[in-house]
């Protein structure tokens, strides 16, 4: 029981954390699309 508790501490910010990370990683992939779209002249 004791076990139980402890892990439903812990399951909401890795929870939360999982969803900033996810985030994170499409802004970064966004930027370096648009990146590569502008060095090749198709955004300005």
């Amino acid at each position: 029981m004791a076990i139980v508790e402890k892990v439903q501490k812990v399951e909401v910010p890795l929870r939360i954390a999982k969803w900033l990370a996810l985030g994170m990683s499409c802004v970064v992939a966004v930027y370096y699309v648009r990146d590569i779209m502008v060095q090749l002249n198709v955004i300005h």
